[in-house]
């Protein structure tokens, strides 16, 4: 095996061993020179039935080439090879493939791909696979979607199992499907992953209860999904509807159990309305203003219009109010407390001269314990409140923040 119009020269090589199918004319030793090609085996991909395709990425660091698979059963000595594939000299690496037959079934195989130009061979490593002979298909019915006032969609998935496989749905008002009516039936192809397939029935009647499933089948036999069933109607009322308060964040978290069926929820409360749309919607959150009952209701809505409610309450909690609140007059009044809350954004405290009224202080960072107010006067009796917050107003009152309680301390000022 020559290349036609290149001149070869430099090192002494032998030339590689040729397919079994090729005949032999003649030997001879050349001198030549050039890169080496490269080979890298890939996967076995697509099994069906008894065959599948061999994959590889391959180089012909430039120079014309050939290149072909050897296959061979674990245990054997000797490859059978695929056919050459001639290659362009180039020096890029391409992916190379090709369909086997006729291979046994539940017996593990080795193969690698072999390409050689006029300066060297190349083999990749041997990689391993087992064909699984075709099954019947597997079947799997969804759950109705998509309704409408034009009807719904019935979906499915197959599993060829390695054979060419066909399928539909069968669909009607007896829950044992006697007298079915069958949809057109579809090609899934012949692989081994499941493949989705839906089928629209129009024409559906309101309040009525469907019972549908999903059939396929192929050369190794019948498979039928398990029956389901729909009420083509509005949807009924969210189910395993739960409100839970957090913190911090100052939440309410509601969450629910989703039904097919289902287009979107409309959820009203005291603290707003939310419309949710596509799927899926499993939990959403609602701030809360204050400590205090949060009644929520939740209402499931399709094309056909919303169905029922369900009404939940859910309590919140105020913030743990600070304790061991302190005054004590030194340079200043230094204030003290012990922090018991999470979450707070800051804590307010305010002062008053007496029984004067009361002005704010100052706002303190998260997780403060101490300030010092150096705006004081000697002889002076001073009483200090503070609350843990976690809203922004620098204001006291009992609808305007989400205030802890407050913790008092009163001192006489006794330094310059």
């Amino acid at each position: 095996w020559l290349m036609d119009g290149t001149a070869w020269r430099g090192r002494q090589v032998v030339l590689p061993t040729v397919p079994r199918e090729w005949e032999i004319v003649g030997l001879m030793g050349i001198s030549i020179t050039g890169p080496a090609p490269t080979a890298t085996t890939g996967a076995a991909t697509s099994p069906t039935g008894t065959g599948l395709t061999l994959n590889a990425q391959v180089n012909t660091s430039g120079l014309p080439a050939i290149a072909w698979f050897e296959y061979r059963k674990a245990g054997d000595l000797d490859f059978t090879s695929t056919p050459p594939r001639s290659m362009d000299g180039t020096s890029v690496t391409v992916p190379l493939e090709k369909r086997v037959e006729g291979l046994a079934a539940n017996l593990p195989y080795t193969f690698r791909v072999v390409i050689a130009n006029a300066a060297a061979m190349a083999r990749g490593a041997e990689q391993s696979f087992t064909l699984v002979p075709a099954a019947p298909p597997a079947v799997e019915t969804g759950d109705a979607r998509d309704l409408d006032r034009d009807g719904m969609t019935l979906p499915g998935s197959v599993d060829p199992n390695g054979a060419a496989t066909e399928a539909w749905f069968e669909w009607g008002l007896s829950p044992t499907l006697a007298s079915a009516a069958t949809s057109p039936v579809q090609d899934v192809g012949a692989g081994n992953v499941p493949v989705a397939v839906s089928v629209r029935i129009p024409d559906t009647t309101y309040y009525q209860t469907y019972y549908y499933r999903l059939v396929a089948r192929n050369s190794q036999g019948t498979s039928h999904g398990a029956i389901r069933s729909v009420m083509y109607q509005r949807p009924p009322a969210p189910a395993g509807v739960q409100g839970v308060f957090i913190r911090p964040g100052y939440s309410i978290q509601v969450t629910w159990t989703p039904a097919p069926t289902v287009t979107y929820y409309h959820i009203f409360s005291d603290t707003g309305e939310k419309l949710l749309g596509a799927p899926p919607f499993t939990d959403r959150s609602f701030a809360v203003d204050r400590a205090r009952r949060v009644d929520m209701f939740v209402q499931a809505c399709n094309a056909l219009g919303c169905g029922g409610g369900t009404v939940i309450s859910t309590m919140t909690e105020a913030l743990p109010a600070p304790t061991e609140f302190t005054a004590a007059s030194s340079e200043g009044v230094r204030l003290a407390w012990k922090d018991n809350s999470e979450g707070e954004i800051f804590f307010v405290i305010q002062k008053r001269i007496g029984s004067g009224l009361w002005t704010h202080l100052v706002t303190t960072a998260p997780n403060d314990t101490t300030y010092t107010d150096r705006q004081v006067q000697a002889g002076v009796t001073y009483e200090y409140r503070i609350t843990a917050a976690i809203h922004g107003e620098r204001f006291w009152g009992e609808s305007s923040v989400r205030n802890s309680a407050a913790a008092m301390a009163t001192v006489t000022h006794t330094g310059p």
